[in-house]
């Protein structure tokens, strides 16, 4: 009789930590490559743009780290990307990654190129909203929008704005330097905390 009680505690403790141990092993078990592929195609289905991703890392310690994400230009506004991102990191929080939210997404080395066509169109205006999956706070470090705009003689007129840290909070934000590229102007904005 103590000898059955004593297998189904076993059992029943298997039962308990097979599971555990499984979510624990999650991002050493998980194919990175599968979960690379996933994502792309995700976002490429949603902004009806191609999206490629050179590599991604999962650990509980480090989270979510995606690296050389390049998102391209729809061809009515030119070739060339929409967005690249050097890298970018969330945590690997998988009660939060199942309900698809995201606390703190940490950007790194970004480009932002908002293009104006020849029609006043804008490429950032024209994407879909994406509506399922929330970014609660974003840090963008280090990151460049460029503004493509047509001019009168058919060439491109170009403006850098350059940010050092950029936080999506309402109680803190900071802003770098703004450059144009076409060497005509050079505004400088004082740091806010």
């Amino acid at each position: 009789m103590a000898i059955k009680k004593h297998k189904k505690l076993i059992l029943l403790a298997l039962l308990i930590a097979l599971p555990i141990m499984a979510i624990a092993l999650l991002p050493w078990w998980l194919p990175e490559n599968i979960v690379k592929e996933k994502i792309a195609s995700d976002l490429s289905q949603q902004l009806h743009r191609n999206v490629q991703i050179e590599h991604i890392q999962l650990s509980w310690s480090k989270g979510v780290t995606i690296q050389n994400l390049r998102i391209d230009r729809s061809p009515d506004f030119g070739t060339g990307q929409l967005l690249t991102i050097s890298q970018a990191n969330c945590q690997f929080n998988l009660k939060d990654l199942i309900a698809r939210k995201i606390k703190r997404l940490n950007v790194q080395q970004a480009d932002i190129y908002i293009v104006i066509n020849k029609d006043g169109r804008i490429n950032i205006k024209e994407l879909p909203q994406a509506n399922d999956i929330t970014i609660e706070n974003i840090a963008l470090r280090q990151t460049q929008v460029h503004l493509i705009y047509p001019r009168k003689d058919n060439s491109q007129g170009k403006i850098l704005f350059q940010t050092e840290a950029l936080i999506k909070r309402s109680e803190e934000r900071r802003v770098g330097k703004s450059v144009d590229l076409g060497g005509r102007r050079i505004i400088k904005k004082k740091k806010k905390t």
